[in-house]
């Protein structure tokens, strides 16, 4: 789940075999695991890049969400999380309407995972 393998991944360095191990679990990495949602987006796949199987290891998870995506990082200068949510919205012929609706997309992914991430103290 998304809160409990950011809090294991709080609490251990990620160059740590079994912390990594603990985090892959948590997120629900098998095939049938139950990952959940965010915002009301099912979780499509998580991705732990402190692997480093498709990019350079790095404390970074990835949250693909239907039709959007969401990534947490810690600061590299401060005790605080980072967060960023992208989506993406078809563009008919109004690039207004489609950028407004990736907007509220992006505003609703970030309020909940802030509130999962305050609820459980981060």
């Amino acid at each position: 789940m998304l809160v409990e393998a950011l809090v294991d991944r709080r609490r251990h360095d990620v160059r740590d075999e079994p912390a990594r191990l603990e985090a892959s679990d948590a997120l629900g990495s098998g095939e049938h695991a139950d990952r959940g949602e965010v915002a009301g987006r099912a979780v499509i796949e998580v991705e732990d890049l402190a692997t480093g199987t498709r990019l350079p290891p790095s404390d970074v998870l990835i949250w693909t969400l239907d039709g959007a995506r969401l990534v947490v990082r810690p600061s590299g200068t401060e005790p605080k999380l980072k967060i960023y949510a992208e989506a993406v919205v078809p563009v008919d012929d109004d690039v207004v309407s489609a950028r407004r609706a990736a907007a509220t997309i992006v505003d609703e992914i970030l309020v909940a995972a802030t509130a999962l991430l305050t609820s459980h103290g981060l």
